[in-house]
């Protein structure tokens, strides 16, 4: 973060930097969780052999992970990164972007348990920094910096695949049901063949959970 900074103006950074970091992990989560979600039906559905039958269970999946694309409170809209943006440019800049979605859907839906939880987390996070040195902060705050901005990248991924995903749903609606069957599957596919999704794929394999990815079929 920039040197300049005085004392106050670092905590108050690092509270921002923390709050929305913690925000687009929920989302991230949500999304990832859906797309794993969406390879593991895949798979199950395989032992379905009858395909007006698999036909039903290929719409009902991918249907779940475009539902959260369409329902806008169910995940965080964040800017892409403009060409040759600086990357505390474009943090910052997500940053407000959150912060505005954050507060708008306080007021729509009074989150006040969600509230609660984030003014605790502050506070004790505010002991914490008290007891730093104001170049420790600084210090914190730059990798907090490139954290977020690795955990943006990552969930700007999977929603750009999620959104694709979305498109070629409601693009093959046009179609009767056999091609479009095979129409549904090639979705899925591509979705499991994405470096995006693969990334998730090799997370869930270091944290020792049972994996999911490709081979697909």
């Amino acid at each position: 973060m920039a040197d300049g900074e005085t004392r106050d103006e670092s905590i108050a950074t690092n509270q921002r930097l923390r709050s929305v970091k913690a925000r687009i992990e929920d989302s991230y989560e949500t999304a990832r969780t859906a797309l794993l979600t969406l390879h593991s039906k895949y798979n199950h559905s395989k032992t379905t052999w009858n395909a007006f039958n698999r036909y039903a269970l290929l719409k009902a999946m991918i249907k779940d992970v475009v539902r959260l694309e369409t329902e806008y409170w169910q995940l965080l809209d964040i800017p892409r990164q403009d060409k040759q943006e600086p990357v505390l440019t474009y943090v910052l800049r997500a940053c407000a972007i959150v912060e505005k979605s954050q507060r708008s859907q306080e007021q729509q839906e009074k989150l006040h348990s969600r509230a609660d939880e984030d003014e605790e987390r502050k506070r004790e996070n505010a002991q914490r920094l008290n007891g730093m040195t104001t170049s420790q902060i600084l210090e914190e705050n730059n990798s907090l910096t490139n954290e977020l901005y690795r955990q943006l990248r990552k969930y700007s991924s999977l929603r750009t695949l999620m959104r694709e995903l979305k498109d070629d749903y409601g693009e093959s609606k046009i179609y009767p049901i056999i091609p479009r069957y095979f129409m549904l599957k090639d979705m899925i596919r591509d979705v499991m063949r994405d470096p995006a999704f693969v990334e998730i794929c090799h997370e869930v394999n270091q944290g020792s959970q049972p994996p999911p990815p490709p081979p697909v079929s």
